[in-house]
């Protein structure tokens, strides 16, 4: 007998409205609270991470088995598609106010919030529906979702940290991304989550609740000893590691006004450089001054080889400076975000273009449809196909650059980083414009984990504030204010310490994926109520 058409209408009414509450749990974890930014007062916690999922589970494991094979699947892709769609076009509208300010045309903008939607809910709803047929063929929810979320947000553009950048303050949470990168991360927080899903199911056969049970806790003292363990050898390591003294300095809130101290339209930045050299130790001299947000006016050009005019000429000192470069017409301009390495004399000494696009996309695939005005924002000027990561020379010391967007999206770019084996990261953005909006804090998170992937000592400088020197465990030192002008030297030792990461990349998110696929494959013992898969027996 097949179920009452009223459960099955009740169980597509209810995918949802469970969809749109682990979508609100996930947005207000969200580093930045976006939830707020959109005008909606919530109480924003890191922990929020830990839960978000259960209602999705909850769902997994009371529904499928109860309707109709038809209603269960449907269901189970509105629920993908609901919470990972509405979590990433609300986190995305935080932001395009902002983005829209800055020049980005509107219809572009929304464009693009759309096609990360998009390319988010894909994923999700793949693991969700896979999730539904494991369970319509006897599986538990919790567990083989854990497996399937791992494998889906793995594969996503930007799905490496969904869940686990919201608790990038945790950073013995995080110990676990240096063995297999993010995606680890986020399987320990599934595993959480099914933990907590398995003790609220009274359905679920008490024998299968310690498993589950014994592997959150295993994942938890796993990940703090870990920690422990990374902590003391990053303390004998960093102790007696060589450095590199930087000088951060962030521009001031009278960032529009005209200096005058020189040609830079950044008030303040060439007179607060002066004041911190001064301080700076006279056996100890500072080895390179980042200026994240530098706007010269006129901007630099293209075929512009000398900074001499550009730079204080008392300061012999080699300069880092995240500025906007003019190029010619789309798809390569007009404008693109650069970093510049000037030595000493300020001689450009190399360069590094970065994309200037929406921070919510890695790729967009059939970009040839779009807008000819996003197709300039999404092509990417500074990285063509077999350019080697970027990489730069201070006193023979390789380091590795990330601009603008790198430290949120470029995965191939984090591979080629890997291989060249830099000694430590360097990562300016410049944010000013916006303040106000989730993405500032959210940067941060990201830097965070690019500093625990490849294992080395990160300068994180941001032009809205919030720079930080980040170590190969995720703590933030020396950390900056928002919206405040100042300096801080930083001592960056230098590494060449091995990860999982560097080894092996992505290697656990494939793992994952063949285990769902073998858990989909291989018959259960026995199916769940006895149901055939189209219905339940009769008086069930």
């Amino acid at each position: 007998m097949r179920r009452p058409a009223l459960a099955n209408l009740s169980a597509l009414a209810s995918a949802p409205v469970v969809a749109a509450l682990s979508a609100a749990l996930w947005l207000a974890s969200r580093p930045g609270d976006p939830l707020a930014a959109l005008g909606y007062q919530t109480s924003n916690s890191p922990f929020l991470a830990l839960v978000a999922l259960t209602p999705l589970m909850i769902w997994l494991e009371f529904v499928p088995q109860r309707v109709s094979r038809w209603a269960g699947a449907l269901g189970a892709m509105l629920l993908g598609a609901g919470m990972a769609g509405a979590a990433s076009y609300a986190a995305a509208l935080a932001v395009l106010p902002a983005l829209i300010r800055a020049g980005y045309p509107e219809a572009d903008a929304l464009l693009s919030a759309q096609l990360a939607a998009a390319l988010q809910a894909a994923p999700v709803t793949l693991a969700t529906l896979l999730t539904w047929y494991a369970v319509r063929r006897g599986r538990r929810a919790p567990g083989f979702f854990a497996f399937a979320w791992v494998a889906a947000e793995g594969l996503a553009p930007l799905g490496a940290e969904r869940l686990a950048v919201a608790l990038y303050e945790h950073t013995e949470w995080i110990a676990l991304a240096s063995i297999g990168g993010p995606s680890l991360v986020s399987l320990f927080l599934a595993l959480v989550n099914g933990a907590l899903a398995e003790t609220l199911l009274l359905a679920v056969p008490p024998r299968r609740k310690p498993f589950l049970l014994l592997a959150a806790a295993v994942g938890v003292a796993g990940s703090l000893g870990i920690h422990g363990i990374r902590s003391s050898a990053l303390e004998a390591a960093a102790t007696g590691a060589p450095s590199v003294r930087v000088l951060v300095v962030q521009p001031g809130p009278q960032a529009d006004g005209e200096s005058e101290d020189g040609p830079l339209a950044d008030g303040g930045l060439e007179a607060e450089t002066r004041r911190a050299l001064a301080e700076a130790l006279p056996g100890d001299p500072v080895d390179v001054v980042v200026w994240p947000g530098v706007r010269f006016d006129p901007p630099l050009a293209w075929t512009e080889l000398d900074l001499a005019p550009r730079l204080p000429a008392e300061l012999a000192t080699p300069f880092l400076l995240g500025a906007t470069l003019v190029r010619d017409d789309p798809p390569e301009g007009p404008t693109v975000q650069v970093l510049v390495l000037a030595d000493d004399a300020h001689q450009r000494g190399a360069i590094y273009q970065a994309t200037v696009l929406a921070p919510f996309l890695d790729f967009a695939p059939l970009d040839e449809s779009l807008p000819a005005a996003t197709r300039a924002r999404i092509h990417d000027a500074g990285r063509r196909p077999g350019q080697r990561g970027a990489m730069f020379e201070l006193g023979r010391v390789p380091f590795g650059v990330m601009v603008g967007w790198d430290d949120i999206s470029g995965p191939d770019l984090r591979r080629q980083l890997a291989e060249q084996d830099p000694e430590w990261l360097v990562s300016v953005v410049d944010d000013r414009a916006f303040e106000g909006t989730p993405l500032p804090e959210y940067h941060h998170a990201c830097a965070v984990f690019r500093a625990v992937e490849q294992g080395r000592y990160m300068v994180r400088a941001a032009a809205e504030g919030g720079s930080a020197l980040v170590d190969p465990l995720g703590v933030s030192h020396q950390r900056m204010p928002l919206a405040t002008g100042g300096s801080s030297v930083m001592d960056v030792p230098r590494l060449h310490a091995e990860t999982g990461y560097r080894a092996v990349g992505n290697f656990a998110t494939l793992l994952c994926l063949l285990f769902c696929v073998s858990l989909l494959l291989l018959k259960p013992a026995t199916a769940v109520n006895g149901d055939d898969g189209d219905g339940a027996p009769e008086g069930a």
